[in-house]
């Protein structure tokens, strides 16, 4: 079955959504995600990189991947529960979360799309 879109992250790192499914080429292959959650997760991510984007505000990660449901407790676990999620499955520390440069009490959650390049 071929992808309802492909989309580019760079000249190296690429995501495939399928209607079910979502694929994502690495260095060391293919990795396939197949929770709702995993594709709302993956088209955040490649809008922020077309953006040339590569981290966000938590509450905005949590706004659009999980839809602004639940109370901030909620959400920060079922973040790191993410987090630690595809971070396994792509065998690589993709997803970090630092604190703000400028104010230490804000943190952002940052993609490292170099740790996938193949």
């Amino acid at each position: 079955r071929t992808p309802r879109s492909a989309k580019k992250l760079s000249s190296m790192v690429r995501i495939h959504l399928h209607d079910s499914y979502v694929e994502v080429h690495t260095k060391s292959g293919v990795v396939r995600f197949n929770e709702d959650l995993d594709r709302k997760f993956w088209t955040f991510v490649y809008d922020l990189k077309t953006q040339g984007i590569h981290s966000s505000d938590l509450k905005e990660f949590d706004a659009q991947v999980f839809n602004g449901n639940g109370n901030d407790s909620q959400n920060s676990v079922l973040r790191k529960k993410l987090i630690a999620h595809v971070n396994a499955k792509l065998g690589v520390e993709f997803i970090q979360i630092k604190r703000s440069e400028l104010d230490k009490r804000y943190r952002k959650i940052l993609f490292m799309h170099t740790s996938l390049e193949r």
